[in-house]
């Protein structure tokens, strides 16, 4: 199979196992417009609460069940009984450290029961994560999508049922675990279709063997959850109201819908790079800079609407209860293009086997989010998180760009973003002439000028689509084998 037509397949089934997405998220819109800003933050922390704590006692062994799995088929049945035997040691711990954790953290008992509900659900959600890297390591593709998808709409129907019965917070964290729980019941007889024979295993010399390999990707991994889920929890640690918290989540939410754009992009020429690793650089640089630039010729235009539409973005989705957020959504709109280059940069390092480099990269970027945070919230408050967010994506970026200048290859960073950035500028300026007539008119014409400014720079027509359109459609770069 060419390159673009595995490129084109992987961004396809990953489109399809991430649509459930979609329905989580309109869930926390429908909670955001019934429940109001203090219920939608206190979902929101109990989620990212649990989530922090849940990756760092899982340890991130699915990073190498997949390619161990897809690398000896007849042994998927040994790793999955070993890491289902290790989530039962280690699902006790993890509750265990987050009753502490947030019993000991003075929060009211209703917080505390919302927080170790969503424990169970993080959980479970581990499981099927397990379940479906197995999955994807077996190239059963489709019963991954069934299963991500199933355990999205579960959420959302048994949530969505929760609100029209008049649940608050507490009922729909119960609906949530509930329905978490029969997807892992249901997760599991699909697993046990496809593989008859599996049963609990006990091997410690394989644990250590996982965790010992896996940690250099297992941190970075970590390090990525953290600084993206973070400042949820540090605004509540320090002492911004349930309200703030859910304005401010409100704002992220729809940022971190944006960014399935690159996840689908990236996680379908992911395999593209790891090939032309092995290659000659030239072939990989150009895949590169190519992918780099289609990124940021698409977050540059979303960024200038987000952050020119942030009230009307915020009012049409969430209400007007949550005008708090507009703020901070038209700051985090300035790290769109900065999110959309740092997704290219990390996994480049990544496919290229650069695992220490990807983990300095994103350890470096945590630290100055935790940073960042600490000294902004005191005075800013949610704007301040904004802020802290953004200064991460940037760093991200720039750290990450002189990590793949040196470990990977070079890419000549003014050329790339000079084109685009005139183009957005053309387009910014087109909205605020054209916006003081008419913003209805304002968008069409603004995307306009700014795909006119591509055509005219020679953005559209550079040596880089070109060249990774020939890659695509077969070019085979010595060494590589394509299956």
């Amino acid at each position: 199979m060419s390159l673009a037509r595995r490129a084109s397949l992987n961004i396809a089934l990953k489109a399809v196992g991430e649509l459930g997405r979609f329905a989580w998220a309109l869930l926390l819109i429908l909670v955001a417009r019934h429940l109001g800003g203090e219920s939608f933050g206190r979902i929101a922390f109990a989620y990212s609460f649990t989530t922090i704590f849940v990756l760092l006692t899982d340890l991130g062994m699915n990073i190498l069940v997949v390619r161990e799995v897809a690398r000896d088929r007849d042994a998927a049945g040994y790793y999955l009984g070993n890491l289902l035997s290790l989530k039962l040691v280690s699902a006790p711990v993890t509750f265990g450290l987050i009753a502490a954790a947030i019993t000991l953290s003075g929060y009211s008992s209703d917080v505390v029961t919302v927080v170790l509900l969503f424990a169970g659900i993080a959980v479970a959600r581990g499981v099927l994560e397990l379940y479906g890297a197995v999955f994807s390591g077996l190239e059963v593709m489709g019963r991954e999508a069934v299963l991500k998808n199933l355990y999205q709409m579960s959420l959302f129907l048994s949530g969505g049922i929760a609100l029209a019965c008049g649940y608050g917070p507490l009922g729909m964290s119960v609906a949530l675990l509930i329905a978490s729980l029969l997807v892992v019941v249901f997760g599991s007889r699909m697993v046990w279709r496809t593989m008859p024979h599996v049963r609990l295993l006990w091997d410690g010399a394989l644990w250590l063997s996982l965790v010992r390999r896996a940690l250099p990707l297992v941190m970075t991994t970590i390090f990525i959850v953290l600084y993206n889920e973070s400042d949820v929890v540090l605004l509540s640690y320090l002492g911004e109201g349930e309200r703030e918290v859910g304005a401010y989540a409100a704002a992220s939410k729809i940022l971190k819908t944006l960014h399935l754009i690159p996840m689908l992009i990236v996680s379908g020429v992911y395999p593209v790079f790891s090939d032309l690793a092995m290659g000659p650089k030239d072939a990989l640089n150009t895949a590169y800079r190519g992918t780099l630039k289609l990124l940021l010729m698409i977050a540059i235009p979303l960024a200038i609407v987000v952050a020119s539409f942030a009230d009307l973005f915020i009012v049409l989705i969430y209400g007007q209860g949550f005008i708090l957020a507009i703020p901070p959504l038209r700051v985090l709109a300035v790290s769109i293009p900065f999110v959309y280059l740092g997704y290219v940069l990390v996994n480049v390092l990544v496919s290229s086997d650069h695992l220490a480099w990807a983990a300095l990269v994103t350890g470096a970027a945590c630290a100055i989010n935790v940073a960042i945070n600490l000294l902004l919230i005191p005075v800013f408050g949610i704007a301040g998180s904004a802020i802290a967010a953004t200064a991460t994506q940037v760093a991200l970026v720039v750290i990450g760009a002189l990590a793949t200048e040196r470990a990977v290859t070079r890419s000549g960073w003014v050329q790339l973003v000079s084109k685009p950035m005139v183009a957005g500028a053309a387009m910014l300026l087109t909205l605020s002439l054209v916006g003081r007539a008419s913003w209805i008119l304002a968008f069409p014409a603004g995307l306009g000028v700014y795909l006119l400014a591509l055509v005219l720079t020679g953005s559209l027509r550079e040596e880089e689509f070109a060249a990774v359109k020939r890659l695509w459609r077969g070019f085979r770069p010595s060494g590589v084998l394509n299956p």
